[in-house]
Formats: structure tokens, sequence, C-alpha cells
């Protein structure tokens, strides 16, 4: 009998919900997000705030791929190191930019672009300096 391979080892995968499933939970998420905007303009803010667009997506992703450099932190928190994390973070941008191809504005391609440079710099510096062999101390330095 042969061997089965990982893609038979998966459970199937249960069907996507009815279009009046997926309509009734559109509906309800709207109304949710409604009253949580109510919520937000009585506290003084504006809803406007908390509406998601594509350079606030990118900038999250990019956030994200700080925080797994270890290069930010949370406030009052420690850097924490997710290398395998952070590329897959750097390829999601990267996919985004191929399957985006012609659809962006100017100033949307210009940012991810940027996002992309920043982050692959950071991405390089930091996996290098996980790999650099640790420096022998330098003779004549140290303390009798």
């Amino acid at each position: 009998m042969p061997k089965q391979t990982a893609a038979t080892d998966e459970p199937p995968m249960s069907p996507a919900p009815s279009a009046s499933e997926q309509q009734d939970q559109a509906d309800a998420y709207r109304k949710s997000s409604k009253d949580l905007d109510a919520r937000v303009e009585l506290s003084g803010h504006s809803a406007e705030e908390l509406e998601m667009t594509f350079e606030r997506f990118m900038a999250s992703l990019y956030m994200t791929a700080m925080l797994q450099l270890g290069l930010m932190q949370e406030e009052g928190g420690k850097p924490r190191l997710d290398v395998i994390g952070a590329r897959q973070t750097i390829d999601t941008l990267s996919l985004l930019s191929e399957k985006t191809k012609g659809n962006l504005t100017a100033a949307e391609e210009n940012f991810l672009q940027n996002v992309l440079y920043e982050l692959r710099m950071a991405y390089v510096e930091v996996t290098n300096a996980l790999t650099r062999p640790p420096q022998a101390p330098i003779k004549g330095t140290g303390t009798r």
C-alpha cells in the first residue's frame, strides 16, 4: 500500500458558508461596526480613525515585521525576535505588491515599495547579525 502524503493526511475542508449565511454575517458585522462607531463618536473621537485603508493595512504589517525583527517593542515590553514570522510578513507584503500591480495609486505604490525596502534591509541586517560568528576580543585590551 502506498504511503499517504501530507496533503491526504489533512482533514477535508468544510464547505463555505451559504450566500445567505455570508450576507447575514456581513449585516451583523456592519451593525456592530456602526454601534462601535457611535460609541467612539460619543467619546470625542472620529470614527474615521478606525477606518481601514490600504496604507493603514501596510503600516500594520510594517509594524508587525519590525516587532518580529526585535527592532520595536510594545511599551514596557522587551523586544522579541521572530525571524521566520518577519520573513513571512515581508513575503506577504511582497505578494500584495505583485497582486496589486497596476491597481494602486501612485502614493500607495510608493508607500508599499518604501515599506518593502526598509523591511528587507532590516531583515538582512538582523539575519546577518545572527549568523555572524562572535568576534574574538582584541588583544591587549583586557584588564589585569
